[in-house]
């Protein structure tokens, strides 16, 4: 198994001066967390531990501005990663995962085959233009845990989902049990918190985008790593498992995606709006708000009627995101 230490000391040992600045916006918001429907499995009902295999991702997408269409992984159970001349990660809780029912973890009596209690898959949705890849782990457990008789603790549920249309990169939380003995055990041996982090390392630099601290309250940081000291760096990272439902999102700057798509059948009323927006045909979408020069001023899971009475007088832009599709709408306050 590899070590997490090399993995920061190959970090910092390529850290060198910036060409360009790549950095993403951050938001954090809830929407209910499903499982994906159709995946393609990349255990084959087998246990697993540490996976290496090619992820078509169905479409051209950009990371840190650089063009991908297929990432490889797992790794070691937690990352997916692009390495050529670049190297690309992405990971939405960076720890030595494994399938709880792994043969070297635990000998279930059959010295010829082992049962699986997890498995990794992913899918690709929607229609060209509008396709998301989606990469899930259910049940995931983490090396080291003694399984042998209880299969209800540590385990983990996640997702990572990757837009064409903007660029855009969530990681989605499911129900999960993370004991804080081990949360607090791993921080200590390993002295580093959990990264939830994307990360490039090539000749444009070395560019980062993490979210720290409480996973209920993050602080969100983006931009060359040659500008932070290693001590800092080392503080990065989250310091528990977010809760089921937490998705963060990173789009990158200046891609706020403002375009004129009529994929969905959306009504924003009242048009003009004083206090209370309201989108028929919008359940459980996503939907942001930009000013007329792009810049996000709100991002939420569409539920309920959204308040817009502190948005100063203007021309709105209202995008409405789905798996289907997106459309936008152009509002006057």
């Amino acid at each position: 198994m590899k070590k997490v230490s090399l993995f920061f000391a190959l970090m910092m040992s390529l850290a060198v001066a910036s060409m360009a600045q790549n950095s993403y916006q951050f938001q954090m918001f809830t929407d209910n967390y499903s499982d994906i429907t159709n995946g393609i499995s990349l255990t084959d009902g087998e246990s697993w531990d540490d996976l290496s295999v090619v992820l078509p991702l169905g479409f051209s997408f950009q990371l840190f501005g650089q063009p991908i269409n297929q990432l490889y992984g797992p790794g070691m159970g937690s990352e997916i990663y692009y390495e050529e001349d670049d190297f690309i990660m992405i990971t939405p809780f960076y720890a030595d995962l494994i399938d709880p029912c792994y043969e070297g973890e635990y000998d279930w009596g059959n010295a010829e085959t082992y049962r699986s209690c997890s498995d990794i898959s992913y899918t690709v949705d929607g229609n060209p233009g509008h396709r998301i890849f989606k990469m899930q782990w259910s049940n995931a457990g983490f090396l080291g845990v003694d399984y042998e008789d209880d299969l209800t603790d540590n385990y983990i549920n996640m997702q990572v989902w990757l837009y064409e249309e903007n660029n855009s990169v969530e990681f989605r939380y499911g129900p999960s049990v993370v004991s804080e003995h081990f949360i607090q055990e791993w921080i200590q041996e390993e002295e580093m918190n959990y990264l939830s982090v994307l990360a490039y390392q090539g000749y444009a630099g070395d560019f980062f985008a993490s979210v720290n601290g409480d996973p209920a309250n993050p602080t969100f940081w983006a931009g060359s790593m040659d500008t932070l000291s290693e001590e800092v760096f080392m503080g990065f990272g989250l310091t528990s498992f977010p809760a089921a439902n937490t998705v963060y999102r990173f789009t990158p700057q200046g891609a706020s995606g403002v375009h004129s798509y009529e994929q969905l059948d959306v009504t924003v009323s009242p048009n003009p709006v004083v206090n209370m927006l309201n989108i028929a045909g919008a359940d459980n979408a996503l939907v942001q708000i930009f000013d007329v020069n792009g810049k996000l001023l709100v991002s939420t899971v569409y539920n309920q009627p959204i308040p817009v009475s502190e948005l100063p007088s203007g021309l709105y832009m209202v995008k409405v995101m789905t798996d289907q599709g997106s459309v936008v709408k152009k509002i006057v306050k």
